[in-house]
């Protein structure tokens, strides 16, 4: 008998709320490019300057921690709290660029949203034609 399947929304992983302050979430990362089961970001402590990133991205690997990237913690138009994130890591052909929003149905989950890169016309080709 034909059983239907629910809906389940692609995502290119997902964080989750620790107890621990050094590293506030660990999750996962899914991308064509790059896996990881084991992200975290990490808290940089006594950070001053507001343009410098809040937290490292971090991966555990065979026992120690290896950087990935850096995280800002922002805030949306709506007021709410998100990190955008910038994986620059050797094992990447080009730096991946994500935000964590905190989900929808669990407010111990972010999601991974990729940001996409917006193409640029040519305004010197257009002018040409």
């Amino acid at each position: 008998m034909y059983k239907p399947v629910t809906y389940q929304k692609p995502t290119n992983g997902k964080f989750t709320k620790t107890d621990k302050e050094q590293f506030p979430l660990r999750g996962e990362i899914f991308l064509r490019s790059f896996q990881s089961r084991n992200v975290a970001l990490q808290r940089i402590p006594n950070q001053t300057n507001a343009a410098a990133p809040s937290h490292d991205v971090v991966e555990w690997l065979d026992g120690r921690l290896m950087p990935l990237g850096a995280a800002w913690l922002k805030t949306d138009k709506n007021g709410r709290d998100f990190f955008s994130v910038t994986l620059n890591s050797d094992d990447l052909s080009k730096t991946v660029n994500f935000s964590l929003f905190q989900n929808q149905d669990d407010e111990n989950v972010y999601d991974v949203v990729l940001s996409r890169q917006r193409v640029k016309k040519d305004t010197a080709a257009e002018s040409d034609a």
